[in-house]
């Protein structure tokens, strides 16, 4: 695991956590899961490591597409309401401690299903739809 990773994300530890037999991934997958016009990651031919805590097998896995939750005003600005922007928490929408006022719980799904159409293609090839 890179040294990004927080205990919040990754409370097992770089040891019993990782999978990816090449660690050298992370700061290229890193920036592009938290640059904001970005949003994903895709890696191809990956290898997977066994591990035992987490009951993986060794493998290699064709295609993997990682999509987050970073904050992103692409998103935001497609908002055709002004007033969305203005009154999102601060926090949005991955710094909440336990729960998301309602309004950024319901603008958080409807980003899930943003990213889903804008990387549809990507999302397809990988699946090898």
């Amino acid at each position: 695991m890179g040294g990004g990773t927080d205990t919040m994300n990754h409370i097992e530890g770089p040891t019993l956590g990782q999978v990816f037999a090449d660690s050298s991934l992370w700061d290229d997958v890193y920036t592009n899961l938290t640059d904001g016009s970005i949003l994903r990651a895709t890696l191809s031919n990956v290898e997977i490591l066994e591990n035992s805590y987490l009951g993986t097998t060794a493998y290699t896995l064709d295609s993997l597409v990682i999509i987050s939750n970073q904050y992103s005003d692409e998103f935001i600005d497609s908002f055709t309401d002004s007033q969305i922007k203005s009154k999102l928490d601060a926090n949005f929408p991955n710094k909440f401690d336990v729960a998301l006022p309602t309004l950024d719980a319901n603008v958080l799904c409807m980003m899930q299903d943003y990213k889903v159409q804008t990387y549809a293609d990507e999302l397809k090839t990988a699946l090898g739809l």
